[in-house]
């Protein structure tokens, strides 16, 4: 009995230093605040034929012409050109930089009208993925301008075409095209799902035209085409991997959310599934292109990051009040001694939580952590103590 009212004691000792540290916390954790910020990728000054990795482009993604004549620079009227096998995607750094919290691309864009090219959201670093293209007779990865070779490999159940991972916006020559690329039993494993969504009143399909995607991190994206939202992707589920199979594909344990309902505009849903390779982890932007030419400009994200909080300005002393007595003098003053300038006040971490009292900052969190730490010891030290004088 006295053993149950020791352990008793200790539950009551551990639920009150949780009680005690789970609000500081909480506190600690709400004082990081976000800000919403815009890089744009103008290429509008540079000069007609330059490759696009010695522009701003190059800071944040991987850029790529294949064969010797294909384009991936500037072309004559200040867009981006993509001929032939070509791709820009974003790279791991560049989306550990700007893609930790809700995100939105913008583009204007063109491709060739049979869709071979593509805006894509979440995707993977392809390559991460390589697969055994018999028909080549080489190992390949599923790079933005890659076809993924589905039915030349027997594949029955999906689609033959670009890219292997993510949400791919495009168009033909009738329709705005929404594909979601997937996992299949057969062929090399990778295909996609498409869908033709009706565009706007005034799509230009021999001309740019806007698109917007946003991505809340989470589970939403939302698909806009000229300022009118057409299309819904909501993601979901435990993230996890597709297996490797030797001599088809290394998957390499790549995690993806794999549930996808996609719906339009008026909620009606066109499509749900639970085979799909929507990055779980550092999701990739990324333009692609396979055969004809895709022209773009005017490309931004806009993304969230944490505040920096502001350098506080140094403080000055105190002037001292004049006094009719004159000063008395020291006992030796020190030879060409000059007063030391007062320090500046030091910058407080991006995370400390500091409760303003009479305009001076109090931490809060450091205090409430000591006294709870305080309680806690001496809790226990009570309950050894008075285990000792029942013995």
């Amino acid at each position: 009995m006295k053993s149950l009212t020791k352990v008793l004691a200790l539950v009551a000792v551990l639920a009150l230093a949780l009680t005690c540290f789970a609000p500081a916390r909480a506190n600690a954790e709400a004082a990081v605040e976000y800000e919403e910020k815009t890089i744009k990728f103008d290429l509008s000054e540079e000069d007609p034929d330059t490759t696009l990795e010695t522009t701003d482009f190059g800071d944040y993604f991987s850029t790529g012409a294949i064969t010797g004549d294909s384009v991936c620079a500037v072309g004559d009227d200040g867009d981006g050109v993509l001929v032939n096998f070509a791709h820009v995607y974003l790279t791991e750094e560049g989306s550990d930089e700007l893609l930790t919290g809700p995100y939105a691309v913008t583009v204007k864009y063109t491709t060739a009208t049979k869709g071979d090219g593509g805006i894509y959201v979440r995707g993977i670093r392809p390559e991460l993925v390589s697969s055994e293209n018999k028909v080549l007779g080489a190992s390949m990865s599923f790079w933005y301008y890659e076809w993924n070779w589905y039915k030349e490999h027997s594949g029955a159940n999906g689609n033959s075409g670009t890219g292997g991972f993510g949400v791919k916006v495009s168009h033909n020559a009738t329709s705005v095209l929404l594909s979601i690329n997937t996992h299949k039993d057969d062929g090399l494993h990778v295909s996609y799902e498409v869908i033709e969504l009706t565009p706007p009143e005034g799509f230009d399909f021999n001309g740019l035209n806007e698109y917007k995607i946003t991505d809340d991190n989470k589970s939403h994206i939302e698909v806009f085409v000229n300022g009118t939202l057409l299309a819904t992707v909501d993601y979901s589920g435990e993230p996890s991997d597709y297996p490797d199979e030797d001599g088809v594909i290394m998957e390499n344990g790549i995690l993806y959310y794999k549930n996808v309902v996609v719906k339009g505009a008026d909620g009606t849903e066109l499509l749900n599934i639970d085979n799909a390779r929507i990055a779980a982890e550092l999701p990739i932007i990324a333009l692609g292109n396979r055969n004809g030419e895709s022209h773009f400009k005017d490309f931004e994200i806009t993304y969230s990051a944490p505040k920096k909080a502001p350098t506080p300005e140094p403080t000055e002393a105190p002037t001292q009040a004049p006094t009719d007595e004159p000063a008395q003098p020291t006992d030796k003053p020190a030879d060409n001694a000059t007063q030391a300038p007062q320090k500046a006040t030091a910058k407080p971490a991006d995370n400390q939580d500091n409760t303003k009292t009479d305009g001076k900052a109090f931490p809060v969190v450091p205090v409430v952590a000591g006294v709870c730490g305080a309680i806690v010891v001496a809790a226990v030290i009570a309950i050894i103590v008075s285990g000792k004088k029942k013995k």
